[in-house]
């Protein structure tokens, strides 16, 4: 029987946590646990679409992501090879209507993402660390391939395109790799690189992914054409000033290095301003491209 490549990785992630964890055992007496942390940084914003793009239908609205991780210590500093944290991390993107439209009648909140996993981390040195991750990502929607064509057409025809997305089941499993790096004090920047591997099962391996555009049989697109390598730059400034740009770009062919999705924010202590334009706003649309901006509350 052979075994799917998805549930080999997990397997070997398992294993090797559960050596660093063992060997964890003899080391100093230490708190095995840290506090409660941000991952990503979390907001709190009013977006507003922008129809140019190929997503048209969507309304003004609220938009929360919290983004929080729990870290283990894994005393990494006894031996070059050993992980110093392992992190369970929980990423969530919700959309909330409770701006009057034409669209909802009861401001409902809407799941976008839905995107937990765990994360082995090194840091190397003072200003680097190395994270390897597998994740689950989905947008825990109920409309998939069984319920097909007219499920999707019927919503369309009721609300529009992005209506009828926020509605389709879509989900996979990735394995990440991440370098992040810091540097300077008052004028500090940082910039994240990150390469992930998207997998053909879901759920940590239980089921198959869900990325095919069945509503759509002449579009053969796939959720590695539009992301899979990730570029982050950020810089700050006196005064509590500073500034973000991401970029994600396809990998699963040469050419798809042109999809390119990207993000600017600018802030100010927690107040926040950003515009996107690209493909993947959120997974059920990840091959649509829009534009949307917005502004409103961040935090670390």
């Amino acid at each position: 029987m052979r075994i799917p490549r998805s549930t080999y990785l997990l397997t070997c992630l398992l294993a090797f946590t559960r050596l660093v964890i063992s060997a964890a055992e003899d080391a100093p007496l230490t708190p095995l646990y840290g506090k409660l942390q941000s991952d990503d940084p979390n907001y709190f914003v009013l977006a507003y679409p922008n129809d140019s793009g190929d997503l048209e239908g969507d309304e003004s609205h609220v938009e929360f992501y919290l983004s929080v991780k729990y870290p283990f210590d894994l005393h990494g500093d006894e031996h070059w090879w050993r992980p110093n944290v392992l992190a369970i991390v929980y990423n969530g993107l919700y959309d909330f209507y409770m701006i009057p439209g034409n669209r909802y009648e009861s401001a409902p909140i809407i799941s976008r993402r839905q995107n937990p996993g765990a994360a082995l981390e090194w840091f190397l040195g003072k200003n680097d660390t190395l994270r390897l991750s597998y994740f689950h990502e989905s947008n825990g929607q109920s409309i998939d391939r069984q319920d097909g064509l007219t499920a999707y057409n019927h919503e369309k025809n009721q609300g529009g395109e992005d209506y009828a997305l926020a509605q389709i089941s879509r989900g996979w499993d990735y394995v990440g790799l991440r370098t992040a790096h810091e540097q300077g004090e008052r004028w500090k920047w940082m910039t994240h690189i990150e390469l992930r591997q998207y997998l053909h099962r879901q759920g940590f391996g239980t089921s198959t992914m869900e990325d095919d555009i069945f509503w759509d049989p002449a579009d053969d697109s796939k959720i590695q054409d539009y992301d899979g390598l990730r570029f982050t730059y950020e810089q700050h400034m006196p005064l509590d000033l500073s500034a973000r740009l991401e970029l994600k770009t396809g990998t699963s062919e040469w050419r798809t290095l042109e999809n390119v999705g990207g993000k600017i924010s600018l802030s100010w202590k927690v107040f926040h301003v950003f515009y996107f334009k690209g493909y993947g706003k959120e997974p059920a649309s990840y091959h649509l491209e829009s534009q949307y901006a917005g502004f409103g509350i961040e935090f670390r």
